[in-house]
């Protein structure tokens, strides 16, 4: 019977595989949120720090509710558009408006997952940063294209990559965002990221429009917006924030971990 093993990584991957191999032979796969190996009959979860089961359970949970559709990924999806700034810009009060929980809606709405799977997981999730990251992590993972390592002899002989057929959920979830966002831009208009659109004036108009189109969202006051080239400070509910700018969205592979301010 296979053991499985939850390890905090304190040494280099490879070095440890080596000595617990007899054969040389075994598979390490790598993911954008775990590393996990095959050695013999014992399968270990590679991480910084203890790891956290939520996402995945998130994630099986509305596998589940899928039942094996697979359909073609959306595409051409701009998580971002900071046309209404540029560098040097200084703008002492605008607003956010932001869609709640925007890529699990949508997935709720588009009838993807069930309404018992969505309040489930956005129940637990609404708490902290820390929860919100579970949800998004969830849905991420539809997209993710782990990287497979064969080792011989202890050494590295093949690497394949593997594609998640299922990866049309999140980008069909990215998609339908970036409409809503896209159809809110109006002369007031900043820049959006992702699922939040910052605006001039016209917030309560914006969160009407998105609200009628059976999304949730929230009007956030954002303070002494500062545009740099590289990046973007404001204070939010008297908190500093950063965005960092993307240099060209052609080279940008999106992660759902660097949506989140810092």
């Amino acid at each position: 019977m296979k053991h499985i093993y939850n390890k905090i990584r304190t040494e280099a991957i490879t070095d440890f595989l080596k000595e617990e191999s007899e054969t040389g032979r075994f598979k390490m796969k790598i993911t954008n949120y775990t590393i996990s190996a095959e050695v013999e009959e014992e399968k270990y979860f590679f991480a910084d720090e203890p790891m956290n089961k939520t996402a995945f359970i998130f994630y099986n949970m509305m596998k589940k509710d899928i039942g094996g559709e697979v359909r073609p990924e959306a595409k051409n999806i701009s998580y971002f558009d900071f046309s209404g700034v540029q560098a040097g810009d200084k703008i002492e009060e605008c607003y956010c408006v932001d869609i709640n929980s925007a890529y699990l809606s949508v997935l709720k709405n588009e009838n993807i997952i069930s309404r018992e799977t969505f309040k489930k997981i956005n129940d637990r999730t609404r708490k902290n940063d820390k929860t919100k990251m579970d949800r998004l992590k969830s849905v991420g993972m539809f997209a993710s294209n782990p990287s497979i390592i064969n080792f011989e002899n202890w050494e590295a002989a093949n690497i394949t990559n593997e594609k998640n057929p299922f990866s049309w959920v999140f980008y069909e979830a990215c998609q339908k965002t970036n409409e809503i966002i896209k159809s809110c831009i109006d002369e007031n208009f900043l820049f959006y990221w992702v699922d939040g659109i910052f605006v001039r004036s016209g917030h309560r108009e914006i969160k009407q429009k998105i609200q009628k189109m059976g999304y949730a969202c929230k009007i956030e006051k954002i303070n002494n917006l500062e545009i740099f080239e590289k990046n973007i400070t404001y204070l939010k509910a008297g908190k500093e924030k950063i965005l960092f700018l993307p240099i060209k969205e052609k080279k940008i592979k999106f992660n759902f971990q660097h949506a989140v301010e810092i």
